[in-house]
């Protein structure tokens, strides 16, 4: 109520105020914007200790404050700092395309951060994996060199197993977006399309008699013998496949192509494979099964097995290559391609011819 005033003096008149005390804010979370050697452009990012922080945006201060500055912070106990990094318009992110072994364009990597710290990401791409002619590896870091020469390789990520088949739980750009701190992967390019086929590791005689005589010492000569194998078409569950041996290799061949070829479907699969014997080098053949969509993988039976003993398991020496293989980014090392030959079945020819000089020079 308003004082009642009734002779000179002084008043006291007490007022409800519209001011709110100010609650205090936290000085341990603070918000910082700035320039860093690297790290995400115009993206507020949460990090809650220096290592983190010189992990995303590095440790060198000669961009800017950003970086003494948060490091000041941390080590005078702030515990959460909320970082955006500022640059000019010319910032971009680095990017490089990879080639296969054609020449021809298959793979962008695209560094994750703008500016010139991406000119110092190296990518490496080796074949040493359990299929080397399907599947490769990818090794990713940047290249440092110290004021003495010293080089390092700072926030090293090896991939491994890749495949540039999209179906593939192992397929690049799944595996490398998910998980890489340095780069976006992105398939660019699809090499020209080839039906993928597995081959055997046996070197047969030239002539088809002598070719099924070998078939018959491995597995006897009764016709009637059934032979089974495990099949994988274009990355489809594997189906058994049996089939009769036959009277010659005429007949063992389109018996294992028909069957193969009858049992996709009843089994609710598809796709369509042929089998053949073919020239490898100086008449020698080897069995060959190709698809005619991506691949087809051969794996052992539980009963009477042809397939290992025939080497169509890469385990025991087969090869298998799929329609993907040519699509893979050329490896990065050193390597001497012989004859020349850029396409599979043409390495493997020359590759036969080598292990035959070996065997004639007794290597």
């Amino acid at each position: 109520m308003p004082v009642q005033v009734s002779y000179p003096g002084v008043y006291i008149d007490e007022q409800l105020s519209g001011a709110h005390a100010i609650t205090p804010v936290s000085t341990s979370v603070t918000a910082f914007i700035g320039m860093a050697r690297r790290g995400r452009l115009g993206t507020p990012t949460r990090v809650t200790n220096l290592t983190q922080f010189q992990t995303i945006y590095g440790s060198d201060a000669s961009m800017g404050e950003l970086v003494p500055q948060v490091g000041q912070f941390f080590l005078n106990g702030g515990s959460t700092a909320w970082i955006m990094r500022i640059a000019d318009a010319n910032a971009h992110p680095a990017a490089v395309t990879l080639n296969n072994e054609a020449g021809q364009p298959v793979l962008r990597l695209t560094a994750n951060d703008a500016g010139e710290d991406g000119n110092l990401i190296r990518a490496e791409v080796d074949y040493d994996t359990a299929n080397p002619e399907s599947t490769f590896n990818l090794i990713l870091y940047r290249r440092l060199v110290g004021p003495t020469g010293t080089v390092t390789q700072d926030g090293l990520e090896k991939f491994s197993d890749l495949s540039m088949n999209p179906a593939s739980g192992r397929f690049i750009e799944t595996v490398v977006n998910s998980a890489s701190l340095l780069v976006t992967a992105q398939v660019v390019a699809a090499a020209a399309a080839v039906g993928g086929f597995s081959l055997s590791g046996l070197m047969f005689p030239p002539a088809d008699a002598d070719v099924f005589t070998a078939i018959e010492q491995r597995f006897g000569t009764n016709p009637a013998n059934t032979r089974s194998i495990l099949i994988s078409v274009d990355g489809q569950p594997a189906i058994p496949v049996t089939f009769a041996q036959g009277p010659d290799l005429p007949g063992f061949v389109n018996n294992m192509q028909t069957a193969i070829n009858t049992g996709l479907p009843s089994q609710g699969m598809t796709g369509t494979v042929a089998v053949e014997v073919t020239p490898v080098a100086d008449g020698i053949r080897q069995l060959r099964v190709t698809s005619g969509g991506g691949s087809g993988a051969i794996s052992s039976a539980q009963q009477s097995d042809v397939a290992a003993a025939l080497q169509l398991v890469i385990a025991n020496g087969g090869i298998e290559i799929s329609r993907w293989s040519r699509a893979r980014p050329a490896p990065t090392g050193i390597v001497g391609r012989l004859n020349n030959a850029a396409d599979d079945l043409g390495r493997l020819r020359a590759l036969a011819i080598a292990d035959q000089i070996r065997s004639a020079s007794g290597g």
